[in-house]
Formats: C-alpha cells, sequence, structure tokens
C-alpha cells in the first residue's frame, strides 16, 4: 500500500474512532460497524442523523479505499 493511502486510512480510522468514543459505539470491527450503520441495527439505532451519516460516510470510503488497493495489486 502506498504510503499516501495508508495515511489517508489511517486519519479515516482515528476519525471513525474518536466519533465512536464520543458516542459510546463500539468500533473494534470497523467493517461490522458499516453494516451495523447500513442495517440501522441495534447499537447505532441511537446515533443521531448526522453522526451516523459521518460514521457511514467515512466508514464507505475507507472501504473504497482498500477496495482500490486490493483491485491495483491484481
Amino acid at each position: 500500500m502506498e504510503p499516501q493511502t495508508r495515511r489517508i486510512l489511517d486519519i479515516l480510522e482515528r476519525e471513525v474512532r474518536a466519533i465512536c468514543a464520543d458516542e459510546g459505539v463500539e468500533c473494534t470491527d470497523l467493517s461490522a460497524l458499516l453494516v451495523k450503520l447500513e442495517r440501522h441495527e441495534a447499537g447505532v439505532r441511537e446515533l443521531s442523523a448526522p453522526v451516523a451519516e459521518a460514521l457511514r460516510s467515512l466508514l464507505s470510503l475507507r472501504r473504497d479505499l482498500l477496495a482500490v488497493h486490493v483491485r491495483g495489486h491484481r
């Protein structure tokens, strides 16, 4: 993975973890957290709409960056 991509991923992950800590949301598995947000599952339903959307956006960007990295190495 390119250093610039790694730095961007690190920033996205730090921001997600900071939001989760502020909101009291479990976020050890970021991929699972995105699925929960997309499905409005227990544990994320109590989040305000702006917070849930911010987390969804950050995690979607992370997912997309990781997907581009994987496709680029095939």
